[in-house]
């Protein structure tokens, strides 16, 4: 809810096939937040190390209190 509340956006590019050297997908998103919002304050990085067979280590990008991932990226 936190970005519906601060009428906080983002701006989202995407390229694949003929346009990237390997033709995979890539994408590109920017919060379009406030730098002075509050809660740029609290960032939080968590790096996930899941000892499940099958499963891959990731990071996900946040902020402290906040439920859900505003990016992660995976190996």
């Amino acid at each position: 809810m936190v970005p519906e509340i601060i009428k906080a956006a983002c701006t989202i590019a995407g390229t694949w096939s003929n346009a990237t050297v390997d033709h995979k997908l890539l994408t590109l998103r920017g919060l379009d937040w406030s730098a002075d919002a509050p809660i740029n304050k609290y960032p939080l990085i968590t790096i996930y190390h899941s000892t499940e067979p099958g499963s891959h280590p990731f990071s996900n990008v946040g902020y402290t209190g906040l439920i859900g991932a505003l990016t992660a990226v995976g190996s």
